[in-house]
């Protein structure tokens, strides 16, 4: 059962969806259904009773059905893992994209915009990517009057909202990852003795020292009450290494990581010991997280303008008139314009936006303006896939052959952080649940 990048609670029965199901004519169209069955043995595992009276079976996967939980005005009993653990996870923590791709957006924002003065930075949250867009604005000295983080998943905007108080709640990068991982990346350099950051080389060492529970719970007290149960379900990805494993109930799996490095393009894959996925915070690699000025300048706006989570579907965006005297807005859309279960047409996106406002249009390929209301074409301003296939560019090295590792000879590394992030996982079982919790996994 493969459940990753959903946010529907395993045996989370009862919780109503807006689906986007496929009708007699070919299109799909919004409606609304009832999560009824949950059956591991069928193939397509769960019925969806659709309030016409009618049920289907389906895999729920988000590669090819689009659908939302409904929260608004219904509060369902939460769905419980084996371990007694709510599944609250946002679809993303960590950025998916290599890193070398959110190292190109950042240099063409700040080479191509064409703007001096930004009203509104519209940011996708995602996997928070899109702060890379607000450091590379500092470097040219520009701030934007305002930041509006927004997503249509209701689980993306309480984790948006979450990051922000973090990153008011922790001076530097260092006690971010803190917060998060339970573990200092400046700390763990000192007590090694050695002048080498975290990195990608060294990470898994990084994640191998013992968590500290105190800082996890202090820095818990200090968020809004609302928003503990999102900071649990990142520590136990990010400190604990215990996300989610649809396919498998007896062991969580490792999904999320603190560097990546800008040219790994493959996933660390761990079979027997559930250490896939490929969600990463870049730290120290490319970003926002890459270097202690690039947190400054993201901290900075997030602690001295204004900053609000909004709900908004890029199919159907619509963007504030721009003040005066700013020269327009920068809405940045992450990869949503390579796959059309996020965004159909980009170019229907810059013509709903230029009904309203000039702004710049962002995402991990392209960079183009349109400007409000005077007919003119949209102008392209930066395209990856032009620049990497031009002779001699800086960004042909990275377009290396997708491949799996692990696979065939497994990381004694990864195999070891698995072993010993497991055994505690048992550990916190027998000591939160009782060794009968224990005996079940």
């Amino acid at each position: 059962m493969d459940l990753e990048g959903t946010m529907i609670p395993l045996g989370g029965l009862g919780y109503k969806l807006k689906v986007w199901w496929p009708s007699e004519d070919g299109t799909c169209k919004p409606c609304v259904a009832n999560l009824a069955t949950l059956n591991p043995g069928r193939k397509r595992k769960f019925q969806l009773d659709f309030l016409d009276g009618n049920s289907a079976w389906c895999d729920m996967d988000r590669k090819k059905l689009r659908f939302e939980l409904i929260l608004d005005g219904w509060s369902p009993a939460p769905a419980t893992l084996a371990s007694g653990h709510h599944l609250k996870r946002p679809v993303y923590i960590g950025s998916t994209d290599p890193g070398w791709i959110r190292m190109w957006m950042s240099q063409r924002l700040q080479t191509a915009l064409p703007f001096e003065r930004v009203d509104t930075y519209y940011m996708c949250v995602g996997g928070l990517s899109g702060f890379d867009g607000i450091a590379s604005l500092a470097r040219r000295g520009v701030v934007p009057r305002r930041l509006v983080m927004y997503d249509r998943d209701e689980s993306a905007l309480l984790y948006g909202e979450l990051v922000a108080a973090l990153i008011r709640l922790c001076p530097t990068r260092a006690k971010l990852m803190h917060a998060i991982f339970a573990r200092c990346p400046e700390a763990w350099k000192q007590m090694k003795g050695s002048s080498a950051d975290l990195s990608p080389a060294n990470m898994i060492d990084f994640l191998q020292q013992e968590t500290e529970e105190p800082v996890l719970a202090a820095t818990r007290n200090l968020l809004p009450s609302r928003l503990h149960d999102c900071y649990d379900s990142v520590v136990a990805a990010a400190a604990h290494g215990a996300d989610v494993d649809g396919s498998c109930e007896a062991l969580p799996r490792r999904r999320l990581w603190p560097c990546w490095g800008p040219r790994r393009n493959c996933t660390l894959f761990e079979e027997g010991l559930k250490g896939g996925g490929n969600e990463t915070f870049h730290y120290g690699d490319a970003g926002w997280l890459t270097d202690d000025a690039s947190y400054a300048a993201v901290r900075e706006l997030i602690c001295n303008r204004e900053v609000c989570c909004k709900s908004l579907d890029l199919n159907e965006a619509r963007l504030d008139p721009v003040l005066e005297p700013f020269d327009g807005h920068v809405l940045f859309i992450s990869n949503a314009d390579e796959n059309q279960k996020f965004l159909h047409r980009r170019l229907e996106l810059e013509r709903q936006v230029g009904k309203t406002c000039t702004a710049a249009i962002v995402s991990s390929s392209r960079l183009s303006l349109v400007r409000l209301g005077d007919g003119s074409p949209v102008q392209q301003l930066a395209d990856r896939a032009e620049e990497t296939q031009r002779e001699n560019s800086e960004w042909q090295a990275y377009l290396e052959p997708r491949r799996r590792c692990g696979s065939a000879e497994p990381d004694p590394t990864l195999q070891q952080l698995r072993k010993h992030e497991l055994v505690l996982h048992l550990q916190r079982l027998a000591r939160d649940e009782g060794p009968e919790a224990q005996q079940r996994w």
